[in-house]
């Protein structure tokens, strides 16, 4: 395709209206500031791919724990038990047959935890042996650890501050893994507590029964 040529004058300056001059030069300009926002596009694109690989990764890193033998591997034993992660009274006790009264939400809704009383800033200790699996922050029960405690059971404990522990920890009972919170808006009423749930394989279990 051959090059377009531009008339030019006898002074050797394009014969193009400025008003034409001044489009091209605003065209050109758009065309450079669209490749750029490709390209950062496609770096944007790169990384996240990388950040995901890195994540996928993290995932399949043995932890210490799991690279030790026979004493890394958690067990749990109903008869047992679990200590109180607090000592207080349970305020809203574990319901999944019926509906219980919420009294900051003003509903009936079932439950699959249990609250414990407990003021706030008081320690709070691992109920038993068990390995972090997981911690974050829920709108409902704020921050929480989640602990894998061996044959299928699993804990977690909400309203919590200033944790002490972090994934991949293993922790010995009665270890404290951080503070009672303010309560989250959605228990408002009902005051500061522990939210402690117990499940076995994946399905909510009455933790009361466990205590010790």
């Amino acid at each position: 395709q051959e090059e377009e040529t531009l008339p030019v004058t006898n002074n050797g300056q394009s014969n193009i209206p400025s008003d034409a001059r001044l489009a091209m030069d605003k065209a050109n300009a758009q065309s450079a500031d669209d490749a750029l926002a490709a390209d950062l596009t496609g770096d944007a694109e790169v990384a996240e791919t990388e950040i995901e690989a890195i994540d996928k990764e993290a995932l399949s890193v043995p932890t210490m724990a799991d690279n030790k033998s026979e004493e890394a591997v958690l067990h749990f034993n109903g008869e047992d038990g679990l200590s109180w992660p607090v000592i207080g009274n349970v305020i809203m006790d574990y319901s999944m047959d019926e509906r219980i009264y919420f009294a900051t939400l003003n509903e009936y809704k079932y439950y699959s935890a249990v609250a414990i009383s407990a003021e706030e800033g008081a320690p709070v200790s691992a109920a038993a042996v068990g390995r972090v699996t997981k911690t974050g922050i829920n709108e409902e029960i704020g921050q929480y650890v989640v602990m894998d405690l061996g044959d299928g059971y699993e804990a977690t404990y909400g309203q919590l501050t200033e944790l002490t522990v972090e994934q991949g920890d293993r922790v010995s009972k009665g270890q404290i893994i951080g503070y009672v919170a303010a309560p989250t808006k959605y228990y408002s009423i009902e005051g500061t507590n522990v939210y402690f749930k117990l499940e076995q394989n994946g399905t909510s279990v009455d933790p009361v029964g466990y205590f010790k």
